[in-house]
């Protein structure tokens, strides 16, 4: 299994943030995601990562709604960051609106089956934890990041 890591900022600078998360874990989110509304936008494919500015370097080209994860770095610009958290947040509002209870994993990023007391949650869910759809939340709403494979 691989990790998909995400990061916005630069390494080292005030701002840096990262985030990881399994491939399957990644490919949940993606579909949770479109389920909730999030229309892609496409991924960029970047050809450095020295200018962080995706919406106006010419030295990106657009991926046609690939997010697969691969051995280039691709990114996500803010506009279509930010619709994903939106969908996001619809998908844990709409939990919440049907008085689902969130499992208590704290710091897992996909449920196990121990932890499935509510199947309901699992099935709305993808089966990620309420704690890593937030913090993902958080992690989008800060705008434009990239993404790369890791093992």
């Amino acid at each position: 299994m691989f990790i998909v890591d995400m990061w916005n900022g630069r390494w080292g600078q005030e701002g840096f943030r990262k985030i990881s998360c399994g491939g399957d874990i990644w490919d949940r989110v993606l579909a949770l995601a479109k389920e909730y509304g999030w229309q892609p936008m496409g991924a960029i494919l970047a050809k450095n990562t020295k200018d962080l500015s995706l919406e106006s370097s010419p030295d990106y080209c657009k991926c046609s709604e690939d997010y697969e994860v691969d051995d280039y770095f691709k990114g996500v610009c803010s506009k279509d960051a930010i619709a994903m958290a939106e969908a996001i947040d619809k998908s844990l509002v709409s939990i919440l609106m049907r008085g689902i209870e969130f499992p208590q994993s704290a710091c897992a990023k996909i449920l196990s089956d121990d932890d499935v007391k509510n199947v309901e949650y699992a099935k709305l869910s993808g089966g990620i934890s309420f704690e890593f759809l937030k913090e993902l939340m958080v992690f989008l709403r800060k705008g434009e990041f990239y993404f790369q494979w890791d093992d």
